[in-house]
C-alpha cells in the first residue's frame, strides 16, 4: 500500500505543476519542458527531483521560479485537504518532505483518486 501512496503523491504533485505552469500562460509548458529537458531533468523526472527543477528555474526565471513552485505546493497540499500554511521564505523541498511523509504516516489519498482500492483507507 505505501508504494502505492509514493506513486500516486509523485503523480499528484507532477499533475500540480503541469496545472500551475498552464494557468501561468498556456504557451508555457513546452518552453518549461525543453528547458528542463536540456538541463537534464525528463518531463517524468519533475516530480521526483522537484528540489533539482526549483534550482533550475530559478536560474532561468529568477524569483518568479518560486511562485512556481508555492502555486505547485498550494495545489499538492489541497489535494491531499492539508491547509497550506507556509510563509514565503520556507523551503520548497521541505515541504514537499513533510507533505510526503504525512501522506504515508496517515496512509492518506489524494482527493482525485481516493475511491482507488489499492489507495483507500
Amino acid at each position: 500500500m505505501l508504494t502505492h501512496l509514493v506513486t500516486a503523491f509523485y503523480d499528484t504533485l507532477g499533475s500540480c505543476f503541469d496545472k500551475v505552469v498552464q494557468q501561468i500562460n498556456p504557451e508555457l509548458p513546452p518552453k518549461v519542458y525543453d528547458y528542463l529537458q536540456k538541463n537534464g531533468v525528463a518531463r517524468n523526472d519533475v516530480p521526483s527531483k522537484f528540489d533539482v527543477v526549483m534550482v533550475l528555474l530559478t536560474k532561468w526565471l529568477g524569483s518568479g521560479a518560486r511562485i512556481i513552485g508555492f502555486q505547485t505546493l498550494r495545489e499538492l497540499y489541497g489535494e491531499y485537504s492539508i491547509a497550506a500554511s507556509f510563509e514565503v521564505d520556507s523551503s520548497l523541498p521541505d515541504l514537499v518532505v513533510f507533505l510526503r511523509e504525512r501522506v504515508l504516516a496517515l496512509h492518506l489519498a489524494p482527493r482525485h483518486i481516493r475511491n482507488d482500492p489499492l489507495i483507500s483507507r
